[in-house]
C-alpha cells in the first residue's frame, strides 16, 4: 500500500504542482479578498479529480498490465485509490481549517462555524467521489465525470419539479437546514456514518468490477 501511495503521489506532484501553486493562491486570495467561503472549501474537491485523473493515467501507461505482474491484489489497487481519495479530503480539510482564522478576520464568522461548514463540505465531497468511483472503473474516467454531473443535474431537475408540483413544501428544505444549524454535532456524526458508509460500499462495489476487467 505505501509503496502505491508514493508512486501515485509522485505522478501527482510531477503533473499538477504548478496547477496546484496556482489553485492555492487563487482561490485564497479570491476566498479572502471577496469573503467567499466556496473557495476555501472547495480544494477536496480540486484534489479529488486529480486523483480520478490518476486512473487515466494508469490507462495511459498500462499500469494495470504491468500491476498484474506483481504480488499485488486488485482489491489493495482498488483500495489505494480510496484510501488516496481520503487523504486529498483531508488535506482539503486541513487547509479549510486552516483558513478558519483568517475567514473570521474578514467575515467576522466564528472559527467554530467555519470548521463546521468546512466539515460538511468536505463530507459531501468524500460521498461524491466515493459514489463516482464504481462508474469510473466501469465506464472510464470522462464517462463517469459526465454521469455524476448529469446524475445531479437531475437530482436538481427532480426537487424542482416536486417544488412546482406542490409535492414537495419549499419549508422542507429550510426546516432540514434548521434542523443542522440547530443540532451541528449530530449531523456531522449522521453525514460522517452516510459517508463513510458509501464509501466503504463503492470501495466493495469497485473491487468487484475490478476484478472482472481483463488487463
Amino acid at each position: 500500500m505505501k509503496g502505491l501511495l508514493l508512486k501515485d503521489i509522485y505522478i501527482l506532484k510531477h503533473i499538477y504542482a504548478k496547477n496546484l501553486a496556482l489553485v492555492l493562491v487563487l482561490y485564497t486570495a479570491l476566498g479572502l479578498a471577496l469573503e467567499m467561503t466556496f473557495f476555501l472549501n472547495i480544494l477536496g474537491w480540486m484534489f479529488g479529480f486529480y486523483v480520478v485523473g490518476l486512473l487515466s493515467v494508469d490507462k495511459t501507461s498500462n499500469w494495470d498490465f504491468y500491476a498484474a505482474t506483481l504480488p499485488l491484489t486488485k482489491s489493495l489497487l482498488v483500495g489505494e485509490k480510496f484510501v488516496l481519495l481520503l487523504l486529498c479530503t483531508l488535506a482539503g480539510l486541513g487547509y479549510s481549517v486552516l483558513m478558519a482564522p483568517f475567514l473570521q478576520w474578514r467575515t467576522g464568522t466564528p472559527v467554530s462555524e467555519n470548521i463546521f461548514t468546512a466539515l460538511i463540505v468536505n463530507l459531501f465531497v468524500l460521498l461524491y467521489f466515493g459514489l463516482m468511483m464504481p462508474f469510473v472503473y466501469k465506464f472510464g474516467v470522462e464517462k463517469a465525470r459526465t454521469g455524476m454531473l448529469l446524475a445531479i443535474a437531475a437530482f436538481g431537475g427532480i426537487i424542482m419539479f416536486l417544488g412546482s408540483t406542490g409535492s414537495l413544501s419549499g419549508e422542507t428544505p429550510l426546516a432540514a437546514l434548521a434542523w443542522v444549524d440547530e443540532n451541528p454535532f449530530p449531523a456531522v456524526c449522521l453525514l460522517a456514518a452516510a459517508a463513510l458508509a458509501v464509501y466503504v460500499v463503492c470501495w466493495l462495489i469497485s473491487v468487484a468490477i475490478y476484478n472482472k476487467k481483463e488487463c
